[in-house]
């Protein structure tokens, strides 16, 4: 697979995924590092390069999803109510805690050691 390509699968997966997650494209931004106008020209164009250091944080978010939906059996439901509710493992509300790279590495990191248990 190309770079281009990519590029393109990585920014359509971490669309796919925010929706997945319920993540407006403000909070997608924001998780992202992102001001809007940008995201919204990934959005666009739909190319992130995987190993630049917003596609690292995409590569993040998927995997934050992947464990989600593992733990879960894939139960929508319960990974919206996880997503906005106040959760002591990660102490915050997981959807604000993500919008930054420390707290979506920290979130992923619970829900990863959930799925390890």
């Amino acid at each position: 697979m190309n770079s281009a390509s990519t590029a393109t699968v990585l920014a359509e997966a971490i669309l796919k995924t925010a929706d997945l997650l319920g993540l407006s494209n403000t909070q997608l931004a924001a998780v992202m590092g992102l001001h809007l106008a940008s995201m919204n020209q990934i959005e666009f164009s739909a190319v992130l390069e995987p190993t630049s250091a917003h596609g690292e944080t995409g590569l993040l978010l998927i995997r934050l999803y992947q464990s989600l939906s593992a733990l879960t059996g894939g139960d929508s439901e319960w990974i919206d109510y996880f997503m906005n509710t106040f959760n002591t493992a990660t102490d915050g509300i997981p959807i604000q805690q993500i919008q930054n790279r420390k707290g979506l590495e920290k979130v992923l990191t619970v829900v990863e050691a959930l799925n390890n248990r």
